[in-house]
């Protein structure tokens, strides 16, 4: 610096007046009041999203760990999936439709074709209500015991 500040009564009270301790405190205060402000107003939000983001980051280590687990089970599945596709492969063990109630349609009619071919007379063969989805229809039927078939030409 060249020389004296230009301005001293700027930054300090007047040299001869003392300054009164009241103002002091409540310059002090003041002081004190815009610190802790400061620090509500700027520190606290920043160290509470550093911690949000924190356990953010743990949550998605967690979900990347367990899609980890159910990826290494893929193939496991996979395999289970195709051996049971193979074992269901023959024709006759599958009903196709469109839908279950098609599907059970289907089925009554294959026990019809079944009971005919045995002789016996079902008394009733119905298609139950629709299962549970990816479950396979059912029939149910009250069946008698094989009766012997009429006689042909006797009416």
């Amino acid at each position: 610096m060249t020389g004296p500040d230009p301005n001293p009564a700027l930054l300090l009270p007047p040299p001869g007046l003392p300054v009164d301790p009241k103002r002091r405190r409540l310059l002090a205060l003041a002081l004190a009041g815009l610190a802790a402000a400061l620090l509500l107003g700027l520190v606290a939000p920043l160290a509470e999203g550093m911690a949000e983001g924190e356990a953010r980051a743990e949550r998605q280590r967690e979900l990347l760990a367990r899609f980890e687990r159910v990826a290494a089970q893929a193939p496991a599945l996979r395999r289970e999936l195709d051996a049971l596709e193979a074992e269901l492969a023959d024709p006759a063990l599958l009903l196709r439709a469109p839908s279950a109630s098609q599907a059970g349609a289907l089925l009554q009619a294959a026990l019809r074709r079944i009971l005919d071919a045995e002789g016996v007379v079902p008394d009733s063969v119905q298609a139950l209500p629709p299962a549970p989805h990816g479950a396979p229809p059912a029939a149910t039927g009250a069946f008698a015991a094989p009766r012997p078939a009429a006689p042909r030409g006797a009416a």
